[in-house]
């Protein structure tokens, strides 16, 4: 199933109204395919779709798949910053820190490069 706006005013609400799911994919799609498909029972004693309806109901395009769930994830998170979880600002941090550390890492190494190349020359 591609993304349309449909699928992304879905995602959008969901995320607005569920903060829980803004960093959890699988639990994302949980919510989404209980929107989407009455049947859509998998826990409790409801009866409702068995694995193979819903497997057959992906294959079929019925249903958005994990990935287009995804990337209509990331695309309401871009659009709308105040959406993104906690792992966002997580690995912000952490991906400013690594930054950080290689850019120190590499001005050593060349400074070290430097310094045996004046070494070697004397």
């Amino acid at each position: 199933m591609a993304m349309t706006v449909k699928l992304f005013d879905l995602i959008k609400d969901i995320l607005e109204h569920r903060p829980e799911t803004r960093d959890s994919d699988n639990y994302l799609a949980y919510r989404l395919y209980t929107i989407i498909d009455k049947d859509f029972h998998p826990t409790g004693n409801i009866k409702g779709m068995s694995v193979t309806d819903f497997f057959s109901k992906l294959e079929r395009e019925n249903l958005p798949s994990i990935s287009s769930i995804n990337r209509a994830r990331r695309k309401v998170q871009e659009v709308h910053p105040s959406l993104r979880g906690k792992k966002y600002e997580v690995r912000q941090r952490n991906q400013k820190r690594y930054i950080q550390a290689t850019i120190d890492y590499d001005s050593q190494v060349v400074e070290d490069f430097h310094n045996d190349k004046l070494k070697g020359s004397e």
